[in-house]
């Protein structure tokens, strides 16, 4: 799936907090601590391009768009890419059955607090 950049924020001198949008009344459907894989493409010696795969966990997720709040390392590829998108520009993301992860901690939280007032 490839989606526009809608916004980009400097966030700190090293950090960027990018929006990315999705088609319309749409959401990415994942639980939070979930990643999604984003396609970062690379030229290889022979000139082919090739897509290395880069975990993200989107930070807000709302139906239409989601954000990503990424470290800029200029000494990687991954961060010269990130630091190269603008506004418009198309990304390629996947999801996989295992990065789709359920928030734990909220379970557990939900029980507990079940539990106590059952037990009055």
């Amino acid at each position: 799936l490839k989606v526009p950049v809608s916004a980009i924020n400097e966030e700190t001198h090293n950090s960027r907090l990018i929006t990315f949008g999705l088609p319309p009344n749409q959401s990415l459907g994942i639980f939070t601590g979930s990643a999604i894989l984003m396609n970062v493409p690379k030229k290889k010696k022979d000139g082919t391009i090739k897509s290395i795969p880069r975990s993200c966990n989107p930070i807000d997720m709302k139906e239409g768009s989601f954000d990503l709040l990424i470290k800029i390392k200029l000494k990687s590829h991954y961060g010269r890419y990130i630091s190269g998108l603008e506004v418009g520009d198309m990304v390629g993301f996947k999801q996989t059955k295992g990065n789709v992860k359920k928030f734990r901690f909220l379970q557990k939280l939900v029980r507990g607090l079940l539990r106590s007032i059952i037990k009055g």
